[in-house]
């Protein structure tokens, strides 16, 4: 009887471990990201760490309990909103229409840990509506996010993660249970666009301030993507 409230406990509670890892990954890297000039940027080497940490949050992944990774996954994406139509300027009295669109993302490797993760990015580009797959994320929401908004929503940092449990019990029948959780994080840049001579600061537009990615050389090529669109992504 105690093995089988174990049974339905466990997977209870890596779900909740895994919530946990969507906010705090990019909670961490958001911090990390923060440059003197008051921009973001991220090196693919901190983002693999960051997403690193998903050991740590999940420890029967780190204990070994869960062997086959192969289908757990997590995967870093940042993301801009543009106005549609691209002429629209949001107000209190005239709402715009924005869509999602993917500068980069990233997905862990599994560094040295000799473990073998799904490596299934986020699409580099302009999000539709799909709902998530077993081992996909869905893409971004737009309700209450870019749906007739009055003001250009801010670029954020997404954290999917995906995981595939295996309970004792079906060892043998070899059904895991997928687990999904995505986290969606504010991006902290403050650079300004120009300061005058009064000290008076022009600020950057929304889809300006997204987090760069840098430092992809020697990074395995099926572990990212980058969208050409947005300056300065992937340098």
């Amino acid at each position: 009887m105690l093995f089988g409230v174990y049974e339905l406990s466990e997977p209870m509670m890596i779900y909740q471990e895994i919530y946990a890892a969507a906010h705090s990954i990019p909670a961490s890297a958001s911090i990390a990201a923060v440059q003197a000039d008051g921009s973001t940027a991220l090196s693919y080497s901190q983002v693999e760490f960051a997403e690193s940490t998903i050991f740590a949050e999940i420890p029967a992944l780190r204990s070994g309990q869960q062997t086959n990774t192969a289908g757990d996954g997590v995967v870093m994406s940042s993301v801009v909103f543009e106005p549609s139509p691209s002429t629209c300027v949001a107000s209190a009295a005239s709402p715009c229409n924005y869509d999602a669109y993917v500068v980069w993302s990233v997905a862990y490797t599994g560094g040295d840990s000799g473990r073998s993760f799904n490596q299934t990015t986020r699409p580099c580009g302009l999000t539709t509506q799909v709902a998530a797959g077993n081992t996909t994320p869905g893409d971004l929401p737009t309700m209450g996010v870019s749906t007739r908004a009055t003001a250009w929503p801010d670029p954020i940092l997404v954290v999917d993660v995906f995981f595939s449990y295996e309970p004792l019990l079906l060892t043998y029948t070899k059904t895991p249970i997928e687990f999904l959780a995505s986290g969606f994080w504010p991006v902290r840049s403050v650079k300004a666009a120009s300061v005058d001579a009064n000290g008076n600061a022009t600020p950057l537009l929304p889809d300006q301030q997204y987090t760069v990615l840098t430092g992809l050389g020697g990074a395995p090529t099926s572990s990212y993507c980058v969208n050409p669109n947005y300056p300065e992504s992937g340098t």
